[in-house]
C-alpha cells in the first residue's frame, strides 16, 4: 500500500436550496426575537420612546412604512412574538430555543470541520463547509457527510 495523495479530492456539495434558506431564514429571526424584551405583562414587545414616536408617525401617515426599517423590523418581530405566544412559547422559551439552536450549529460546525480535516480537504473547502454548516446546520452537514462517504469509498477502491 502506498502512502501519498488521496485518489480523489473532497468536493463541495451545495445544500438543497430550499432547505438551507428556510433553515437560515428561521434561525436568524428567532435569534433577533430572542434579543427583544417584553412588557411587564408579557403580552407585547417593549417599545422604546424613540420607536414609539416612529410607530406613531407611520400610523398617522406622516412617514412611509418602507422609509422606516426599524418600524418594519418591529412589526416583523412583533408578529413572530405573537406567533410564539400562540403556540405556547414565552419570550424566555424563545431565548432557550434560540440558544439551543446556536449550540447545535456550533457542534455541527465543529463536526464538519473534523470531517473535512479527516478527508484531507483544503483549508478553503474546510472553511466554506464550516461557515455554511454554522449558518445552515444539518442542511449543509448532510451533503458534507454524503461527499465524505463518496470520498472514503473512492479512497478504498484506489487501495
Amino acid at each position: 500500500m502506498q502512502q501519498g495523495k488521496p485518489a480523489s479530492k473532497l468536493q463541495y456539495r451545495a445544500p438543497l436550496f430550499v432547505c438551507f434558506y428556510v433553515g437560515v431564514g428561521a434561525v436568524i429571526p428567532l435569534t433577533l426575537l430572542a434579543c427583544y424584551a417584553s412588557d411587564a405583562r408579557g403580552a407585547h414587545l417593549e417599545v422604546s420612546p424613540a420607536l414609539a414616536s416612529q410607530l406613531e408617525a407611520v400610523a398617522s401617515g406622516r412617514v412611509s412604512l418602507v422609509a422606516s426599517p426599524r418600524v418594519c423590523m418591529f412589526y416583523l418581530m412583533n408578529g413572530l412574538y405573537h406567533g410564539a405566544l400562540h403556540i405556547g412559547l414565552s419570550l424566555q422559551g424563545v431565548r432557550v430555543l434560540a440558544g439551543v439552536a446556536w449550540v447545535a450549529h456550533v457542534v455541527q460546525a465543529v463536526y464538519g470541520f473534523c470531517l473535512c480535516r479527516r478527508c484531507h480537504a483544503s483549508y478553503q473547502l474546510t472553511s466554506a463547509y464550516t461557515f455554511m454548516i454554522f449558518l445552515g446546520g444539518f442542511t449543509q452537514l448532510v451533503p458534507l457527510t454524503q461527499e465524505a462517504r463518496r470520498y472514503q469509498e473512492a479512497l478504498e477502491k484506489s487501495d
